[in-house]
């Protein structure tokens, strides 16, 4: 028998999303069913994706040919993605009863790596006394021990973190070891003691042997890699905010800002000196290369003084309606002539892009400094009098039309000179245009130049000898020598290099582990410079999160901003992950982190799951589970946790989809390798102002939607530079426009709010949809509700087959979840202080589902919150004339967000079909209000039987229970009066065939 199923017709996605339904903040659920996934729960049902007994590890993961591998360089090489969530501060110190259901847990619904971060505090891992910091802790290294183990025993890598949040004692020799900065959080980066402290810590933590596997961490294939550094603030993002700069007491933390102290703002003055000085020799040299060579002064502007009446260098031009010319006056300011611009009219709605001046004869030289100069006024008259104007001159780089320079300059009827320094952004020609289309007034330009002028040089008292050469704030001012900057770049990161390769190879060559190492997973601060320091790791990775809790000005709640991926038009959120991608290595997604009173949180692991594979990626973090273990041992969401991923079930029910989907490679990567390249000098240009090209680093802003279509890469050291022109998608292209992958799998509508993944084995869809007929595969849904919250929905298959052929298929339904009692405020952006508690309650969605399939049955099983068949499984409805079953989910009554669907041999319990040999069923009134008469006509004396079935496969009346019937025609009475409004199927069977027909009950 054919237990194939069969899809004719083209995929079809129709979304039409109502004007003001979608709300992008939260309300109370309008309708809702309990549903609590408990943290104990460890039974293994064999229903969800992986529900089934873990095989413990053995095998150790490499980065092999830019991915994750099992069995390196053997026959066996297969490739691995991790699919994962955190564990921070005292969750990580579990008894084993807790360690044990924990791991269970986590691998039921599809984890198989976890990250442990920050637990190198006092009394975490390691003790304080008066001679040390690094004293291990017993009690929880015992635990910590045990949880390695069970997390082993379950098939869950181990990321370990070295470098967390730790303070030292002054005994040990940190400068400033009591003071400055929260936990001395740049402290090792330029402090040799505290370089040396953590290199012996990576062996202490490294060679210390787990009783219970007999193995050093360091040679256990379950401890996947180790971390240097957790994802706080590198050396370069300090810059970027200003943190490593002393400013007054005032600003040192705790006290207003977050600096660093004076003395360790001193200390890195002197590694800074001292860092030049080995550079260049001597305080001559430094200043002569940040001088640079004696410039040439010459007008690069053709008629830049406007001398030659006949020349065709400069052009007016005027559009909208706008209109005016331009004439040689006699008199000026450097010579005999200068330039009248008369605007004769203005457009109906006038701006100043309506009327400008232009000059194309200008060339510039990429990073060199340039003066720009001019001199103008407004030409009084009594026609136009106007005392007071603005113009803007813009120079435009060309072919890609970057701003090099813009200015607003107000200009009166005196004649002044205005003059500017330039830093060009390419060596390229330039489009000067000087805009004045706003008001209706003379104007006159003269001496109009841009000369090339020498850099600034070392400024006064600077020397190095007394450690005085400053280091200067990151968006440096144009005047900044380029060198000055680029030096400085490259010294933070050679600070940083001197601690992550130390470590590197202590582990490689003295610990003798093959263990992954990675400098460190910048969060959402990390900028493409973070992606150059990680190109000594193993492998790279950065994090991101798109909502914060915030306090409520003058109480103890916290709010939320009730962002949602989906409206994120850009990308601008995951662009910013992509950006720490890079060529040749694996790259592991280090957390994704939302708190849990976000409403749209559901759309995440669907999302991130199908966006990740579309990138290739090859791990990806859910932050954090929990931080204590009052949170690991709740069912609910935890209001001192507003983090936690234990007990948002809006996020659990959607892991066991997501995971299959991302684990199993369901999803095709991109094709399409897109290099993003940059040179040396560039990557050192970032401190300059207007180099700072978040977060790709390609000049023009290459927008970060490109991640939607292709997969992106980071590339360093190449030899040269494009601009985000010369990529296939860009600024130019309108943003906004719905994203097709390159693979033609991926969906992204960010102004409609909807992304769907189409693939031979697993079909999603999240977003805001109302009455919408969504697909996937072989199956259709339609909403059939009012409700306005975001859903997050998907289908796969659970064995090797594709959709098509499958003979079962794991359906989730996933909306938002709350605890019982929460309490909303008026603005729905926070809880009112009341967080409630269990059961949790997920909002119940209504959906007419439509599968094609040519098996004989097909059985709808909802699962409960432990993934176990409950009592409500039911049949489908067949229409054997289309191959098509048809089913209601209202999960008030299933109350469930994840189903079994199976399709069987065995009889229908319910078949539609329109014709039978011998038989007929005609209906006096359809659609019905109260009653209709049913009309059998027979060909023979048969035993018969006539019942009314809902959508569900329930029966709701028999009007014939088996007696026998003469030939002829019979006409029954059907009552709908006690019926709810909606579609039913009437069923009538003899004794040899059946007839069903459709009934409607309207009101």
């Amino acid at each position: 028998m054919k237990r194939r199923l069969i899809f004719r017709f083209a995929c079809v996605l129709v979304v039409a999303l109502i004007a003001g339904r979608c709300s992008v903040h939260a309300q109370p659920l309008r309708s809702s069913y309990p549903f609590t996934i408990s943290n104990a729960d460890t039974s293994m049902t064999g229903l969800l994706p992986f529900s089934t007994e873990a095989t413990p590890i053995t095998d150790r993961i490499t980065p092999q040919d830019g991915h994750f591998v099992l069995h390196a360089g053997t026959a066996n090489q297969q490739r691995i993605r991790l699919y994962g969530t955190e564990i921070a501060w005292g969750a990580q110190f579990m008894d084993q009863a807790h360690a044990r259901r924990f791991s269970k847990h986590l691998r039921k619904l599809g984890f198989n790596a976890i990250r442990f971060i920050v637990n190198d505090y006092n009394y975490g891992l390691v003790y304080s006394d008066a001679k040390s910091s690094f004293n291990l802790y017993q009690p929880h290294v015992a635990n910590f021990d045990t949880l390695l183990y069970e997390l082993k025993q379950q098939g869950i890598y181990t990321f370990l973190t070295l470098r967390g949040v730790h303070s030292f004692v002054p005994a040990e020799g940190v400068i400033n070891s009591d003071s400055g900065w929260v936990y001395g959080i740049f402290r090792h980066f330029y402090d040799a003691r505290a370089r040396q402290l953590y290199r012996d810590w990576a062996k202490t933590l490294l060679t210390h042997v787990n009783p219970l596997t007999g193995l050093r961490l360091a040679d256990d294939p379950a401890i996947a890699s180790i971390e240097l550094e957790n994802q706080y603030y590198s050396l370069t993002t300090a810059w970027r905010y200003g943190y490593i700069n002393f400013k007054d007491q005032a600003n040192v933390y705790p006290n207003g800002s977050a600096t660093i102290t004076y003395n360790e703002s001193r200390h890195l003055d002197t590694l800074f000196s001292q860092y030049l000085l080995k550079k260049y020799g001597s305080e001559g040299a430094l200043a002569a290369a940040y001088a640079g060579p004696a410039v040439n002064g010459t007008n690069l502007f053709d008629n830049g003084s406007f001398e030659d009446i006949g020349s065709s260098a400069w052009t007016f031009i005027a559009s909208n309606g706008a209109s005016g010319g331009t004439a040689s006056l006699a008199g000026g300011v450097d010579s005999q002539y200068n330039l009248l611009v008369h605007l004769k009219s203005l457009s109906v709605n006038p701006t100043l892009g309506d009327a400008y001046i232009t000059n194309t004869s200008v060339r510039l030289k990429q990073d060199s400094l340039y003066e720009f100069s001019f001199w103008a006024r407004v030409k009084y008259s009594s026609a136009a009098p106007v005392l007071v104007d603005t113009v803007y001159p813009v120079f435009y780089d060309v072919p890609s039309y970057a701003a090099t320079f813009v200015a607003s300059v107000p200009i009166d009827t005196a004649w002044r000179k205005y003059t500017y320094t330039i830093r060009a952004i390419g060596s390229d020609a330039q489009d000067f245009r000087i805009y004045f289309g706003a008001h209706l007034c003379d104007l006159q330009f003269d001496a109009i130049s841009i000369h090339r002028t020498r850099e600034e040089g070392l400024r006064a008292g600077e020397h190095l000898a007394t450690s005085s050469v400053a280091r200067v704030a990151f968006a440096s001012p144009t005047t900044t020598p380029f060198q000055r900057v680029r030096d400085l770049g490259l010294f933070y990161d050679s600070l940083q290099q001197a601690y992550f390769n130390p470590i590197h190879a202590y582990i490689r060559d003295s610990i003798k582990s093959a263990i992954m190492v990675n400098n460190y997973c910048p969060t959402w601060w990390g900028t493409y410079l973070d992606a150059y320091a990680n190109r000594t790791s193993d492998y790279a990775g950065g994090g991101i999160n798109h909502d914060y809790a915030y306090p409520r000005t003058g109480t103890s709640d916290y709010i939320c901003i009730q962002n949602s991926l989906t409206s994120d038009v850009g990308n601008s959120v995951l662009g910013t992950v992509e950006a720490q991608a890079l060529e040749g290595k694996p790259f592991v997604m280090s957390s994704y982190l939302v708190p849990f009173i976000n409403q749209q949180c559901q759309e995440i692991p669907t999302l991130l799951s199908s966006y990740a594979s579309l990138q290739d990626w090859d791990a990806i973090f859910f932050s954090y589970w929990g931080t204590a273990s009052q949170v690991l041992d709740s069912d609910y969401a935890f209001r001192t946790d507003y983090y936690s991923v234990a007990g948002n079930d809006a996020l659990l029910s959607m892991f066991p989809s997501s995971s299959k989907a991302f684990r199993d490679f369901r999803i095709a990567p991109s094709s399409v390798d897109l290099k993003l390249t940059h040179t040396d000098e560039s990557i050192s240009l970032t401190g300059l102002s207007g180099r700072f090209l978040h977060p790709f680093g390609v000049p023009g802003s290459l927008s970060t939607g490109i991640g939607a279509l292709y997969k992106v890469r980071q590339s360093f050291s190449a030899p040269s530079e494009k601009l985000a022109s010369e990529y296939p998608y860009n600024r130019t292209t309108d943003d906004t426009a719905v994203k097709v992958s390159e693979t033609g799998e991926l969906t992204w509508d960010g102004q409609r709010r909807w992304m769907t993944a189409q693939t031979p084995r697993y079909s999603a869809a999240v977003g805001y949809f109302l009455f919408d007929t969504l697909q996937f595969g072989p199956l259709w849904l339609t909403r059939d509700d009012a409700n306005t919250d975001l859903l997050s929905m998907s289908v796969l298959s659970m064995d090797t087959a594709t959709l098509a052929t499958t003979a079962n298929l794991f359906l989730t339904i996933g909306s938002r979840s709350q605890n019982t009692g929460w309490v909303w405020d008026a603005d729905s952006l926070g809880i009112a202080q009341h967080y409630g508690t269990d059961p949790v309650l997920m909002s119940a969605q209504n959906l007419q589902c439509f599968l094609r399939s040519d098996s004989m049955r097909v059985v709808v099983h909802p699962l409960d919150s432990s993934g176990m068949p409950t009592r409500r499984a039911f049949d489908a409805v067949h229409d054997l004339t289309r191959n098509q079953f048809a089913f209601v989910i209202d999960q008030t009554k299933l109350q469930s967000p994840w189903y079994w669907i199976e399709m069987t041999n065995a009889p229908d319990a319910v078949e539609q079909q329109n014709t039978s040999s011998g038989v007929a069923l005609e209906l006096s009134a359809n659609p019905v209000v109260d009653e209709t008469v049913a009309t059998v006509q027979l060909s023979a004396t048969t035993h018969a039987e006539l019942r009314l079935y809902d959508d569900l496969g329930r029966e709701r009346m028999v009007a014939l229970n088996g007696e026998v019937l003469p030939a002829g025609a019979h006409k029954f009475l059907i009552s709908t009066r006690t019926l709810v409004p909606g579609h039913y199927i009437l069923r009538l069977t003899t004794s040899t065939s059946a007839v069903t027909t459709g009934l409607n009950v309207v009101r």
